[in-house]
């Protein structure tokens, strides 16, 4: 009969991944799941052995090898791919037709300032300042609610707060 992990020593394997400094939750999954089937194998192979020693065992072992190393690796990975998806968004922003967009609306816009009288410019601001930063401020609360009631996903998110930044910055180095 193959022994499994129960619930109970799983999530004691993500708190032990997490107490090692991985904070990405993918990694995380990933590195539970590798740990998690080392220990079944070894249970099917060495039966006689208890569950915490087994545990034991297996965390040392991993212990011995460092996350560091895994965690650095896999930001070197996302930041290359986020890189690359930089530059393949930054040509197609720069595409003949945005530019020619951009620049005829540029250009429209440029002619509207400069043949309306300040009276007129003043009264479309007032009249529109107060709707625009409505709406602006209804996004925004909107954005805060999301992501605070927003799920942990599969994804390589630190979930701390400003981990975004951190990520963000280490791609622009």
């Amino acid at each position: 009969m193959k022994r499994e992990l129960t619930t109970e020593q799983i999530n004691r394997l993500y708190r032990y991944v997490n107490d090692k400094g991985v904070e990405y939750f993918d990694i995380q999954i990933e590195l539970v799941d590798h740990i998690a089937s080392i220990i079944e194998e070894r249970w099917n192979n060495y039966s006689e052995q208890s569950v915490d020693e087994t545990l034991n065992g297996v965390l040392v072992a991993f212990e011995k090898y460092g996350f560091k190393r895994l965690v650095r690796e896999k930001e070197r990975q996302v930041a290359r791919q986020y890189r690359r998806y930089f530059w393949q968004n930054f040509k197609s922003f720069f595409s003949w037709p945005k530019v020619l967009f951009t620049a005829v609306l540029t250009w429209v816009l440029f002619e509207f300032i400069q043949k309306t009288n300040v009276n007129a410019l003043q009264q479309i601001s007032d009249s529109l300042m107060f709707p625009i930063l409505g709406i602006a401020l209804i996004y925004g609360i909107f954005l805060f609610v999301r992501r605070l009631l927003m799920l942990r996903k599969l994804s390589f998110t630190s979930y701390n707060i400003g981990g975004g930044f951190i990520l963000f910055k280490r791609i622009l180095q």
